[in-house]
């Protein structure tokens, strides 16, 4: 009778203790890579502090300006071109003129005199010259321009993938630790257990090594959220910091459809505008490389600065019409024309391989979406009969109809189901991002992004008993143990 009622005492006892340390637990345990010091980072901050600060980006901006630049010298082809000249000559003698047959010799030129002039050529006509190196110019500055919003839209799907990469795995460790805490709880149930003599000692050493498994996995995916952080900081040009990422995952539930995506993939698009302005540029070459077998008129004067030192047969002033007109060349010009054109075919082919390849990949990435949205869905429903499962597994292990190994599996696969339904979230996320930058819409993401449905790791408490004993109390009490 007496061990009956010393009995239902300690159990009561256990009952009370178990029931205390789960009410003081944390509902949700800490974000790993979250310190007391860590600044909140919106994706929308980051996106403003990555356009202002990237050195990639501030490179496509300095050539957009260096084109503009060139613009404007080509512009000055039309305009005429005046020089200032001076010279000052010594001859070793004076030039002389006789008048024969008298004796008599007039100075035509000092041995030292001075010129001064200022001579204007201005073209008139250059056979097209002047207008394609114009057309060219133009050309060149939209194709920079259309680089620096293909790099834009570059970086704004590199930034997603490492600002969510990071909320990933701050969440794959959290539910790394999650796993690791159920674990111990799991370890020292078994050992409690085995202490009584209900299980085995096997059953305990299998719970064991479980749990310093989850804790090795658990540190591991923490060194992977600091680098994944680091990655992040080098992106937007800090130095330091501790910041975590605030915006979380999203789904997209009113996802356009895929025709409206395609129908992006115009001229418009920065990829097909840089190739369209480099197959224009071509086409420019040929007209350039057609003017060089067409004659060049000109205008052209000029005027003496310096009239005390001319002779007389030197003029004061002149002005008149110049023609240049190039008979042979060896065939250069027809050859270059040539080069220029397959140049340009070159370009077009690209363009229509480069308009395939981009609504082949817009496509791709829209059912990719779909794909992950469905997968959330189902990882949804998943997670909850995984948590049922290991609450069921834990309550038969410690009715001994249940081993300490089928705990440890209901454990991991409440694990899998968990970052299973964050990776979803996460491939729909990116297949977001790659999709508006196949169809060149990466500047209207935060409109998606703040549309869709946003997801996050809502993590309960510990479902196993919370690691309430002091870690060197354990060591103590686990080199007690002998077994059974």
């Amino acid at each position: 009778m007496n061990r009956k009622v010393a009995g239902l005492l300690l159990l009561s006892m256990l009952t009370c203790r178990a029931l205390l340390a789960e009410t003081a637990a944390p509902s949700e345990p800490p974000m790993p890579c979250q310190l007391p010091s860590s600044e909140p980072l919106s994706f929308e901050q980051a996106l403003q502090e990555m356009l202002t600060r990237h050195e990639t980006l501030q490179g496509a901006a300095v050539d957009v300006a260096r084109a503009g630049a060139e613009k404007q010298a080509a512009r000055t082809l039309k305009l005429p071109r005046i020089d200032l000249e001076a010279r000052q000559t010594f001859l070793d003698e004076s030039i002389t003129i006789g008048v024969e047959p008298l004796p008599v010799r007039f100075t035509v030129q000092d041995e030292q005199f001075t010129e001064g002039q200022v001579t204007l050529s201005w073209p008139v006509y250059t056979g097209g010259r002047v207008r394609a190196a114009n057309r060219a110019a133009d050309e060149k500055v939209v194709e920079f321009e259309a680089e620096l919003k293909r790099t834009r839209h570059s970086l704004i799907t590199e930034l997603a993938r490492r600002y969510f990469g990071l909320r990933l795995a701050d969440s794959a460790a959290r539910v790394a630790r999650l796993k690791a805490e159920d674990l111990a709880g799991h370890e020292r149930r078994a050992k409690r257990l085995m202490e009584e003599g209900l299980i085995a000692r096997v059953e305990w050493l299998s719970a064991r090594v479980a749990s310093t498994q989850a804790d090795a996995e658990a540190e591991s995916l923490l060194a992977d959220t600091r680098v994944a952080r680091e990655a992040l900081l080098n992106m937007l040009g800090r130095e330091g910091g501790d910041i975590f990422p605030s915006t979380p995952f999203s789904i997209p539930l009113s996802l356009p459809d895929q025709k409206v995506f395609l129908e992006k993939i115009n001229s418009d698009h920065p990829v097909i505008a840089l190739i369209a302005a480099k197959q224009r540029q071509a086409r420019a070459g040929v007209e350039a490389e057609r003017g060089q077998r067409r004659p060049t008129i000109y205008l052209f004067g000029m005027h003496e600065l310096v009239p005390e030192d001319l002779t007389l047969l030197d003029p004061r002033w002149a002005a008149g019409i110049g023609i240049r007109q190039n008979l042979f060349d060896g065939g250069q010009s027809r050859h270059r024309e040539t080069a220029a054109k397959y140049l340009e075919e070159k370009a077009a082919l690209t363009r229509r391989r480069l308009e395939r390849d981009l609504k082949t990949l817009a496509i791709k990435n829209w059912e990719e979406i779909q794909k992950a949205q469905h997968d959330w869905r189902a990882m949804t429903e998943l997670e909850e009969l995984a948590q049922e499962n290991l609450r069921v597994r834990t309550r038969a292990f410690e009715e001994g109809v249940a081993t300490s190994l089928e705990v440890v599996d209901a454990a991991v696969a409440l694990q899998r189901a968990r970052l299973g339904r964050v990776k979803a979230a996460h491939d729909a996320e990116m297949g977001l991002f790659r999709l508006l930058e196949a169809a060149g819409m990466s500047d209207q993401c935060l409109e998606f992004l703040n549309s869709g449905q946003q997801v996050d790791l809502d993590l309960p408490q510990p479902i196993m008993e919370p690691m309430v004993p002091d870690a060197a109390e354990n060591e103590t009490r686990t080199k007690e143990v002998t077994a059974p």
